[in-house]
């Protein structure tokens, strides 16, 4: 019996481990389970789906805002749709977004509060001055106290609330980031099962730690992807560019630590650290303009370096700088490839996009509608929705302020002006004329006599005698009595008109008479002529003989 007893509670014993295993090394499946990211997101069990929707309105190409930071008046044109975020170390602020687009681009605003500016993007510090000295990479965050409470999203109030500012000694970057996570109809990039209503929460993933702010990011199935612009004020934004990146659904191994957080094909920015040791001391591997760092509380410290202006440190370069000063932890480049399809304002002045007075970020940024890159969303159906969130990082590495909802971009509708169809001109009616003479001597100052024929579908009495014109020559007088001419059997008229009042020219061979009839009908009829001679007035004349003597 006491066998049997050691040997259930045994078995037991070993279920309950294995079921403990089992559910500390599974990996979600579907939608987000337990792993989804509880404690920042609430699992999107709270999501409240879609909140509102921000219209790109159409402009033409050369009404594009310049992407300078400057609000144009442009952006009038638009409408903003507001976004609070919260839980992150930018607290509680507002996000507004507006949108406009051309026949290839679409143009992004966004603005947010911040209380600082912050460029001081983890560089290298000497701490100890002997030769070359002691350097250090200063870290994103406080290394005091716990990692629960000081170095992540944590405060001490047993680990359940979100800090809502960077620590004091925070060294890093001002971001904003977009994720494109789902659309109308079907496509290969932004096809994220229930991020229309979850939005970014189906994205995060609480790690295997347990608790702690070190999430990972994937999607839930293979081939849902979501496109990521990721705006990074240091390393991106110093060279007018957002991030391109995406996240797939790789796992969190020893081998992928980013899981499904990667960037789109292309170069950028670069770790300013050496691949070797100068002695014993790991140091900054160059140094360039500005350095070491002169700070500047009231501008934009150059807390980067231009990777075409980089220098070689030497055992003298780093010897001569101070302790306590600074050299930049970061080689900035243009981003190149698919990771350099999102253009953005450049950033090399506190002036650009930080407004100091009213503590506020603008960001202008613009993108192709359709890139053909098979990591970003393409923006190829104007009447589609496309979901999105926004995040905002104050001086922070990834604890991001955020919103549960959703919301969606949709395109305004282009209006077309109607055609330019020209005025209606009513149909000429055919006139049958002669004239007599028919031949013309322009030295002639008589009048010429036109006949206008009478048809069965043409009544040549029917006519306004005012609006008659015979090769520019209003008409004279018109014969009275009613005459067949050509003995149809239909009336027909005798017209008069004053050969030197004509604009005929010697040489022409056709003249015409125009004119309405009394119901405004126009009328038009042509006859053969043969014109002669100079205009009237104009006769040579040979000068007369003279007997005086000529002038000598």
């Amino acid at each position: 019996m006491r066998l049997k007893v050691i040997a259930i509670v045994g078995l037991f014993t070993a279920l309950a481990v294995a079921t403990f295993a089992a559910n500390l090394f599974a990996f979600p499946s579907g939608v987000n389970g337990d792993f989804a990211c509880g404690d920042c997101h609430s699992g999107g069990a709270s999501a409240i789906g879609l909140v509102d929707t921000m219209t790109a309105e159409p402009i033409d190409a050369g009404a594009a805002p310049v992407l300078d930071g400057v609000v144009e008046a442009i952006w009038n044109k638009a409408t903003a749709v507001s976004i609070p975020v919260n839980y992150g170390w930018a607290g509680s602020t507002n996000v507004s977004m507006k949108a406009l687009y051309t026949d290839d681009k679409v143009y992004f605003l966004a603005q947010w509060g911040d209380n600082s500016l912050s460029d001081r993007r983890r560089p290298w510090k000497k701490t100890a001055d002997s030769g070359i000295g002691s350097w250090m990479r200063v870290p994103a965050k406080s290394q005091s106290g716990s990692s629960v409470t000081d170095n992540g999203w944590f405060t001490t109030n047993g680990g359940t609330q979100l800090r809502t500012s960077p620590p004091a000694d925070a060294a890093y970057e001002d971001k904003f980031a977009v994720i494109w996570g789902a659309r109308d109809t079907t496509a290969t990039v932004a096809n994220v099962a229930n991020f229309k209503t979850k939005g970014c929460a189906i994205l995060c993933h609480v790690s295997f730690g347990g608790g702690t702010a070190n999430d990972k990011k994937y999607t839930n199935a293979p081939g849902e992807i979501a496109d990521m612009w990721h705006w990074k004020l240091v390393r991106t934004g110093t060279v007018g560019f957002v991030d391109d990146q995406y996240v797939d659904n790789t796992l969190p191994t020893t081998a992928t630590p980013s899981a499904g957080r990667k960037s789109d094909p292309g170069l950028a920015y670069l770790n300013n650290e050496a691949t070797t040791t100068i002695g014993d001391t790991q140091t900054p591997a160059h140094t360039g303009p500005g350095q070491p760092v002169a700070t500047d509380t009231a501008g934009f410290d150059p807390y980067f370096i231009p990777y075409a202006d980089r220098v070689l440190n030497t055992t003298e370069t780093l010897g001569a700088v101070a302790v306590g000063q600074e050299i930049a932890g970061i080689l900035v480049r243009p981003l190149t490839g698919d990771r350099g399809d999102i253009s953005a304002q450049v950033e090399t002045t506190s002036t650009v996009g930080y407004n100091a007075s009213t503590k506020t970020w603008t960001l202008e940024f613009s993108r192709n509608l359709v890139t053909g890159s098979g990591f970003d969303v393409q923006f190829d159906n104007l009447n589609d929705a496309y979901y999105f969130g926004v995040a905002v990082f104050d001086n922070a590495q990834i604890e991001h302020s955020f919103n549960k909802g959703v919301y969606a971009l949709k395109f305004g509708p282009r209006v077309t002006p109607p055609p330019t169809v020209p005025p209606t001109v009513p149909p000429v009616m055919t006139a049958d004329i002669k004239v007599m003479p028919g031949s013309i001597s322009l030295r002639s100052s008589g009048l010429l006599r036109v006949i206008l024929y009478g048809k069965p579908e043409f009544d040549a009495l029917d006519i306004d005698l005012n609006s008659l014109d015979f090769a520019g020559a209003p008409l004279d007088h018109a014969r009275n009595t009613v005459v067949d001419y050509n003995g149809d059997g239909l009336p027909d008229i005798l017209l008069y008109f004053k050969i030197p009042k004509t604009g005929l020219k010697a040489g022409d061979t056709e003249a015409c008479l125009t004119g309405k009839t009394n119901g405004g009908k126009s009328f038009k009829g042509c006859a053969s002529v043969k014109v002669s001679g100079g205009f009237f007035g104009a006769m040579s004349r040979t000068p007369a003989k003279s007997n005086a003597c000529p002038v000598r």
